[in-house]
């Protein structure tokens, strides 16, 4: 695919860029600048997240996902053939990694969204622990998560009232995808990553593990998984962590976050992705929509001209 091969090249050129500098970071404009020349997938297979009215939306899964008709993972066909762009966002992280969890965090996947919100839902697949981050030039998009969530009250009967509101954009934030969060609506054009690890992340195969280091992504192990489970508290403030875009050593109180919708666009297909995938594997079904309305108890949203440029995903559940 075009896009890709350009968004290959051009993370290849910006990670050598980096390392003659020093090993400099990779920044977030650098970052954006590949996610732009990404071709997106339309995926059909987020149903949970997927904005009202819509058909699919742009999302694509780079990293491990699990197959839909078995407990077996595999690396995405796209990860292998443009390694240089996964390894681009895997380093983005690494850089910015926080202290406070720096030595603890590891995933088995990173799902990244463009341009719509999705609606109120818990993650399907996804071990829990999840950073998500939001790109792009827009307003709104902000992430809307209920830290006390006990995963068993259904999400009709959310009181908006238990919830937070994050800004996403400007800050890195660390919460658990199995509670319940969706996107507020967004004007603009607005990407998001997020990273997180599969329910399945302690079956994977060795050669799997080893290959997925090959492309910057560090599945976690045991100790470190127990590690971050535990870190994320049952509710309130202690459900979720924020750090400012500036430093990843300074926490930030919760703001806003992350949302957005588009409307479809003109469908492309991804052949070389086309893996049977279990439609709710995603660890983090983060959608996201941009022109978007809510009730108290269920928030819905419209879909805009600019919330659906997310494509198909192999779906790996977890973000945003």
């Amino acid at each position: 695919m075009l896009g890709r091969r350009k968004a290959q090249q051009e993370a290849a050129q910006i990670l050598e860029a980096a390392k003659a500098e020093g090993d400099r970071p990779i920044s977030d404009e650098e970052v954006l600048r590949c996610l732009q020349l990404w071709g997106f997938k339309e995926n059909e297979n987020r149903g949970n997240v997927m904005p009202e009215g819509a058909t699919f939306v742009h999302s694509d899964t780079v990293g491990l996902i699990k197959m839909s008709t078995c407990e077996k993972t595999l690396l995405t066909v796209g990860t292998k053939r443009y390694p240089e762009f996964t390894m681009l966002i895997t380093t983005w992280l690494r850089n910015r990694m926080p202290e406070e969890i720096k030595q603890d965090f590891g995933y088995t996947s990173i799902n990244i969204n463009k341009n719509y919100a999705g609606r109120l839902h818990r993650d399907g697949n996804n071990a829990g622990p999840s950073l998500i981050k939001a790109f792009g030039d827009f307003r709104g998009g902000e992430l809307n998560y209920w830290p006390s969530d006990n995963k068993k009250l259904p999400l009709e009967e959310f009181e908006e009232s238990q919830k937070v509101t994050l800004d996403i954009k400007s800050n890195l934030m660390l919460f658990d995808g199995n509670r319940g969060h969706y996107v507020n609506a967004f004007q603009g054009e607005r990407y998001s990553l997020v990273f997180f690890s599969l329910r399945t992340w302690n079956k994977v195969p060795k050669e799997d593990i080893e290959e997925a280091l090959r492309c910057g992504v560090p599945v976690p192990t045991v100790p470190q998984m127990k590690a971050m489970q535990q870190l994320l508290g049952p509710s309130g403030e202690a459900g979720y962590r924020t750090w400012p875009r500036e430093s990843s050593s300074a926490a930030l109180n919760p703001t806003t976050a992350d949302a957005t919708s588009t409307t479809p666009r003109r469908k492309r297909s991804c052949p070389e992705d086309s893996v049977n995938v279990d439609p709710g594997s995603h660890g983090n079904n983060h959608a996201e929509p941009a022109t978007a309305f809510s009730t108290a108890k269920h928030p819905r949203r419209e879909i805009t001209l600019a919330e659906i440029a997310g494509a198909k995903v192999v779906v790996v559940e977890d973000e945003d």
